[in-house]
């Protein structure tokens, strides 16, 4: 339509068109040829539909993305270290992780969010005192000052980014037992948008943009109304991706944020609402993005996503980029790539994990010889002593 405008104008009145700059609206346009480089994607899928192939890649991304018994191990030894160094210096300290690694939801390149509790205000000079003690013992961190304390740093043995806040953990408790809640689709979209917002510097909440705990809230809510927005069943072959571009046109398409905002009731249900109703009074509000909750007290746990406009409009851009058909190529990484620094902690977590498993068989082995001594030779013969036949043959043979 353009073109046709611009050939019709006399030649006096024509003015030259800019081209279209794709990297403005986030549109990845660099196409990878070599399936080393897309780990979610083969040769052999090259040939299959568009929307089967899309399907495909999304359940290769989570089996991808998902955290190895090996990052699993590496986090639990980093929570236990912190959780050792918090006690140092705060004896009546609660520490309890939260967040997407407490929620099962964690990806390669996920950090790792710990809340401290304590029956005391804690005061600077404790605050400082554990992040020099976190510095000595575990890698570099930063106290920041803000409404709610946070202790930023990183593990310098694998490069595991984590997060130390100070406050009631009622609120986070709630979140990781609704988050636990999810099925597969909800997993799925969890983890494809999170690393489609992080490419884009859209994820972090000091910045605009929606954190993990918003991005979840937004997913449970497309999935409890779906029939009302998409009244069509989900093909099975096709669920996963399916499921994405309703997301992708919910969001980026249908939702009006001025006029509309998201609220979980007291039955723990997710619903759209009309702004300016008896929940919600504000007509015309500074919040881009309003998502309510009611656990206790009514709040709005999205006001700072003010940079929600600009996500809206990626979501939007993207949708249409992921419709457009092509053979031969990896439709997911239209929108997401390998994030590198996450795959160097990975490898980081692995070398790490390895150390970390040798030291806890031998730790096993010590206290199964310990046991042994101890155990009746009869409750062997018995089988209430539960172990494998080659254990409990050399324990007889010991006796």
């Amino acid at each position: 339509l353009l073109q046709q405008k611009h050939e019709n104008q006399p030649q006096q009145e024509r003015e030259p068109i800019k081209n279209l700059n794709l990297s403005d609206l986030n549109v990845t346009t660099q196409k990878v040829k070599f399936e080393e480089q897309i780990p979610w994607f083969s040769a052999e899928m090259s040939k299959m539909p568009h929307f089967e192939r899309l399907n495909q890649e999304i359940i290769n991304y989570v089996k991808f993305a998902s955290l190895t018994y090996e990052e699993k191990l590496a986090r639990d030894d980093l929570i236990s270290r912190i959780k050792k160094c918090c006690q140092q210096i705060i004896p009546d300290a609660d520490v309890h992780p939260y967040g997407s690694y407490a929620s099962q939801l964690a990806s390669y390149y996920s950090d790792i969010d710990i809340g401290v509790e304590s029956q005391q205000r804690l005061p600077l000079i404790i605050m400082q005192k554990l992040t020099q003690l976190i510095s000595n013992q575990i890698g570099k961190a930063q106290y920041i000052t803000a409404k709610v304390p946070i202790i930023k740093g990183t593990c310098s043995k694998t490069l595991i980014d984590f997060d130390i806040s100070f406050s009631s953990g009622d609120d986070t408790l709630k979140d990781v037992q609704n988050s636990l809640q999810c099925n597969e689709i909800e997993k799925a979209l969890i983890l494809v948008v999170k690393a489609f917002l992080r490419q884009r510097g859209l994820n972090t909440p000091h910045t605009g943009g929606i954190s993990g705990h918003i991005l979840t809230q937004l997913v449970q809510c497309y999935v409890q109304n779906r029939s009302q927005n998409f009244p069509y069943k989900l093909l099975d072959k096709m669920k996963f991706a399916t499921s994405l571009m309703e997301f992708f046109e919910l969001y980026g398409v249908l939702f009006n944020s001025k006029a509309c905002y998201i609220y979980r009731n007291p039955t723990n249900q997710l619903e759209f609402r009309c702004r300016g109703d008896n929940i919600y009074y504000q007509v015309d509000g500074q919040n881009q993005l309003v998502v309510i909750t009611h656990t206790g007290q009514i709040k709005d746990i999205a006001g700072g996503a003010y940079n929600f406009r600009q996500i809206r409009l990626s979501l939007e851009v993207n949708y249409f980029h992921l419709l457009q058909k092509s053979q031969g190529e990896s439709i997911l990484n239209r929108i997401i790539s390998v994030d590198e620094f996450g795959r160097h902690t990975r490898e980081k977590s692995v070398l790490a994990s390895k150390s970390l498993d040798v030291s806890i068989v031998s730790q096993q082995e010590k206290e199964s010889e310990s046991q042994s001594q101890t155990i009746p030779i009869k409750s062997l013969l018995m089988g209430s002593y539960k172990k494998s036949r080659f254990d409990r043959l050399n324990i007889i043979s010991k006796k």
